[in-house]
């Protein structure tokens, strides 16, 4: 799928520059906010009991919350027609604020453990879209829309503090599947020159990501490292749409785990610098130069 999403983006931006009267380039970064959020859990106290599944809450508390929110970096190029109507692609970095959350556990023999999870989400996101601007003397009115694709991963550090005085850490990574969802943003342009403009927008996107896998990179207890000694199943496992939690997990093979999806939609402001060039002109420029220069020329004959 998200190679479909790639050639298709490709085609786009090849088709727009093909047939374009003038091309649009900016740099810009700016801070995202959540919207459409989802609720997660942020705290949570279990007792281990001797039947499956081993823990029941006694008490749960969440908040709400969406990966979209945090800094941006972004490169944009457009390609306008000759009715300021075009195509552009944008590649954006997004560096998400992390989120944590606390467990904490009771088990049967008596032990206690504090849990802290802290997850950093980072996704670099492709956007083709559509575009309309309109050149007035000192400001240029710029609309975008378009398609949000992503390759993310969600690295997640965990803590483990146990009453015997113990102290377990471990990375997790998330990853695989693409985020996908739908991109808008309204920005003017302040004319600076004939070709640099500075840019300030407003920008809105909507979507959501759903991991495939999970890898872990790295466990400790007390400072010793443990990787070396862990079976398959503790060190990758996938997510699947349907799990049985009476059914065992062979050592052998990776882990299963319930599906989940996390939201990464936001609403924020971006600022930057934009450069224009004009295709049409730009010929015209060059036949004229190619005219002067044979008017130099001293025929013989």
């Amino acid at each position: 799928m998200k190679q479909i999403f790639t050639i298709l983006s490709i085609l786009f931006c090849f088709g727009g520059a093909l047939f374009s009267q003038s091309v649009s380039f900016d740099i810009s970064g700016g801070y995202c906010a959540p919207i459409a959020s989802a609720f997660s859990t942020v705290s949570d106290k279990e007792f281990q009991t001797a039947t499956y599944p081993h823990f029941y809450s006694t008490t749960q508390t969440v908040k709400s919350t969406s990966y979209g929110q945090g800094g941006n970096v972004a490169l944009n190029f457009n390609w306008f027609s000759k009715k300021d109507i075009g195509c552009g692609l944008r590649a954006n970095v997004l560096f998400s604020a992390p989120f944590s959350y606390t467990i904490d556990v009771t088990y049967l023999n008596g032990n206690n453990a504090t849990y802290n999870f802290r997850d950093r989400p980072f996704s670099f996101q492709f956007i083709p879209h559509i575009c309309f601007k309109h050149d007035f003397k000192v400001v240029t009115p710029v609309i975008e829309m378009g398609m949000l694709i992503g390759i993310t991963h969600v690295n997640e550090d965990y803590t483990a503090n146990y009453f015997s005085g113990d102290v377990e850490a471990s990375t997790i990574n998330s990853h695989g599947g693409a985020l996908l969802g739908f991109y808008s943003s309204m920005g003017l342009q302040f004319k600076v020159s004939k070709a640099v403009k500075i840019l300030l927008a407003v920008n809105c996107s909507v979507g959501s990501y759903s991991p495939t896998q999970w890898d872990r990179t790295s466990l400790s207890v007390n400072g010793q490292d443990l990787m070396s000694v862990l079976a398959p199943v503790d060190l990758h496992g996938v997510y699947v749409k349907q799990l049985d939690h009476t059914a065992a997990q062979p050592a052998s093979q990776p882990h299963q785990d319930l599906k989940y999806s996390v939201p990464f939609s936001s609403i924020g402001f971006s600022a930057g610098i934009a450069f224009t060039f004009d295709k049409k002109k730009s010929a015209a420029m060059g036949k004229e130069g190619t005219k002067e220069k044979n008017d130099n020329v001293i025929h013989p004959f």
